[in-house]
């Protein structure tokens, strides 16, 4: 009675191990996908921010240039 409760003690072991690097694994991808997801998303809005940007300054240098060149 005793091999088999240490046996099947060891089975459940094995098995818990087994789901457990499992769920870390499924778990490690899951999270590096969304960060990816995350670094895309961030690095569109920094570009856009960046791309506004330019806009703002061109036109207040433009402003400024026809103020100068009209006076």
């Amino acid at each position: 009675m005793q091999k088999f409760r240490t046996k099947l003690l060891i089975i459940f072991g094995v098995l818990f191990l087994i789901v457990a690097i499992i769920l870390v694994g499924l778990n490690t991808v899951f999270t590096i996908n969304s960060n990816k997801h995350q670094m895309a998303d961030y690095e569109k809005e920094l570009m856009e921010n960046y791309d506004q940007l330019i806009q703002f300054e061109t036109e207040g240098t433009m402003s400024l240039l026809d103020y100068a060149y009209n006076q």
